[in-house]
């Protein structure tokens, strides 16, 4: 009878533990996931004074889904700030759940047509992870971190870094910065991928 009981026990421990349902930070995201993201906010201020990093992500994610690009700009901001930046801006400390942070923080900026912002949150995604997928939203992947990158440097008219990136994700696009109507062209192929960024 003991036996069966601290088995049992065990059982009950397990259930609660990180990864189970009954994780807060669990049924923030799937909240996020579910596009309920007024209980997903909620949610994730609630776990502010346990998991700091990943509240302001998570709030990150759920004000911009709410179009509220400020307020995602300030809770990318503070995540960055939970866990700075080594020196040279590619090794993050302990927490890799900042790559998601980076890669909305990025949009952010993209949204808010601060290019350079843009530019570099998307390259430090994909530096670590090079097929990055954000997980708790699966159509916000790879595709759309090298478009947000092609439409940016189109934006800082560097037209060679945009064919680059939008051969990146078609490999068959053939252009030359050095072409008469290149910003027609890249504009045309620009419009006809914008439906990777769904954010």
């Amino acid at each position: 009878m003991k036996t069966k009981l601290l088995a049992i026990g065990a059982i009950l421990l397990a259930s609660c533990g990180p990864g189970s349902d009954t994780d807060p930070l669990v049924q923030a995201w799937q909240l996020f996931s579910d596009g309920k993201y007024a209980d997903a906010h909620a949610e994730f201020v609630a776990i502010l004074s346990v998991d700091e990093t990943n509240a302001y992500v998570g709030l990150g994610w759920t004000t911009m889904k709410m179009d509220s690009i400020n307020a995602a700009d300030k809770y990318f901001t503070m995540a960055s700030n939970v866990l700075p930046l080594a020196a040279d801006s590619i090794t993050l400390l302990p927490n890799d759940s900042l790559v998601h942070g980076y890669a909305g923080w990025a949009f952010v900026a993209w949204l808010k047509e601060d290019y350079q912002k843009a530019i570099d949150r998307a390259h430090f995604v994909l530096r670590k992870e090079p097929e990055f997928k954000f997980e708790f939203d699966t159509k916000i992947a790879k595709n759309a971190i090298l478009l947000t990158l092609a439409e940016s440097y189109f934006s800082l008219s560097n037209y060679q870094a945009c064919i680059d990136h939008i051969k990146l994700i078609d490999t068959s696009f053939t252009a030359s910065a050095g072409d008469a109507n290149i910003k027609a062209t890249l504009l045309a192929k620009l419009e006809a991928l914008s439906g990777l960024i769904v954010i």
